[in-house]
């Protein structure tokens, strides 16, 4: 459940307030081909609240990066979201990816979604433990920036305590671009 936690805050902020009322800035995108749909996200922040959907925090030696992204045409502002979690040993794109998955929710929190792992460990192992993520730039200094390629497989869950259906899964591919914002 821990993995699932960071979605509660942006998640209770977008349903607490319509759409219109938050001030939001668009910080950047995650473009993919899930399955055969083709997805088009975007990563907010809220400066009035002082959040944003994509997010690092650094602990010692490793940083932690959130990013979740929206799809402006959705018909609920959560549906059809994708998150891209992974954590660095290090503060640039040269550090290696020490854990990392990928999830889409394509009816929101309350329906089924597809995750790339599953209890920590990779469902398809073929990614070396990274998820299918790889890093083109990342930085930390000045105006935080993160920016990649994804390309995995993803498995159906019909909750966060569910076994995947390692049956009914979809191949992912894309590309992430964001500034990510400190978490508070």
């Amino acid at each position: 459940m821990i993995r699932f936690a960071h979605l509660l805050i942006p998640a209770a902020l977008l349903a607490a307030h319509p759409a219109s009322a938050l001030d939001t800035e668009t910080l950047g995108s995650v473009t993919a081909t899930i399955g055969d749909v083709a997805y088009q996200g975007e990563t907010l922040a809220f400066p009035s609240e002082g959040s944003a959907m994509a997010t690092f925090i650094a602990i010692g030696p490793s940083v932690m990066v959130t990013i979740q992204a929206l799809d402006p045409e959705a018909e609920a502002r959560l549906d059809n979201t994708v998150t891209i979690d992974l954590t660095v040993m290090g503060r640039d794109q040269a550090a290696p990816i020490i854990t990392a998955s990928v999830s889409w929710w394509p009816g929101g929190m309350d329906e089924p979604f597809y995750i790339s792992d599953e209890s920590g460990g990779i469902i398809s192992d073929e990614s070396g433990g990274n998820a299918g993520i790889t890093l083109e730039s990342l930085s930390l200094d000045g105006d935080p920036h993160v920016r990649g390629t994804i390309e995995t497989r993803i498995c159906r869950k019909e909750g966060p305590f569910v076994e995947a259906d390692t049956s009914d899964c979809l191949a992912v591919s894309g590309t992430f671009d964001t500034a990510i914002k400190p978490q508070q």
